[in-house]
């Protein structure tokens, strides 16, 4: 028995000292560094779904390549995110992200603000391993780098212009105010005025086509034709509109006009602008 309970008394002796020297011993943690970044957004149409470019500046480069990640996160508090990797010695790199969606539509004319914030949420140094021939890169044990960035602010239209057929032709989109009290229809004629390339003729809000790469090269006319509900003749207010645009690039292009007050109406054509088309390269331009 005493043997015993000289074995218990040398063991709670041993876990004493050794707790004392657990507690004796000093945590280091390394040191962290922050720094403040400056994204930018490129373009002026945003909406749900769509990819958009970004470049950003860090203030300081790196002795190892490093991995960028953007987010955008919605008003609704849905996020989306990407990364980008920069090489040794860089100090910019640039992406694209896709704007997270929104459970409901717009209505507005206008774009709507803040719906999304875009911002720098992260940053992490990497080392290039060789796994069996395969460069891999594996965040790095040493990395303490905090950074942070100035946020950006999107503001966003219902309704862009269709991205389905953006290899093979420019699409446009036209908007305008008072869809209740007058219907506007699109016509994309030549300048010879030979033929009707491309024609929108709904009866609701929005009209939209494709001008396709396969027509002629040249110079082309935008018009439009405007039918009053109530059959006045001419138009009694001044008619705000815009036309989106989506180029084979991945360009986009937002034109702004207003149809003044004493516009034809039943069908008159009007004519705000022109295309001119040079392979599968266009510019649109307003009279």
């Amino acid at each position: 028995m005493k043997f015993i309970k000289s074995i218990t008394y040398i063991f709670i002796i041993s876990l004493s000292l050794s707790c004392a020297q657990d507690y004796d011993k000093e945590v280091i943690l390394q040191d962290t560094s922050s720094m403040t970044a400056e994204i930018s957004v490129i373009g002026n149409q945003f909406a749900s779904g769509i990819s958009v470019p970004f470049t950003f500046t860090l203030p300081q480069s790196f002795n190892k390549k490093a991995i960028v990640t953007v987010q955008a996160e919605s008003s609704e508090y849905v996020t989306t995110t990407t990364s980008v990797t920069i090489d040794i010695g860089a100090t910019t790199g640039s992406g694209n992200i896709t704007l997270p969606s929104l459970s409901g539509s717009l209505t507005s004319f206008e774009p709507v603000l803040n719906l999304t914030n875009v911002k720098i949420a992260g940053i992490s140094t990497v080392d290039e391993v060789d796994n069996e021939g395969t460069i891999e890169l594996v965040p790095s044990s040493d990395d303490t780098t905090i950074v942070t960035s100035n946020i950006v602010s999107l503001a966003f239209f219902n309704q862009l212009a269709d991205d389905r057929h953006q290899d093979t032709s420019m699409s446009y989109l036209f908007d305008w105010v008072g869809v209740a009290e007058y219907n506007i229809n699109v016509e994309v004629i030549d300048r010879a005025f030979t033929k009707i390339y491309e024609k929108s003729y709904s009866v609701s809000r929005y009209e939209s086509d494709y001008f396709d790469k396969a027509h002629p090269d040249g110079d082309y006319d935008f018009y439009l034709r405007v039918y009053a509900a109530s059959k006045e003749n001419p138009t009694t207010i001044d008619i705000p509109y815009k036309i989106f645009t989506l180029h084979p690039d991945g360009k986009r292009d937002l034109l702004e006009g207003t149809l003044p007050a004493g516009s034809p109406t039943e069908g008159k054509r009007i004519d705000i602008g022109n295309i001119v088309k040079a392979g599968n390269t266009y510019s649109i331009s307003l009279d």
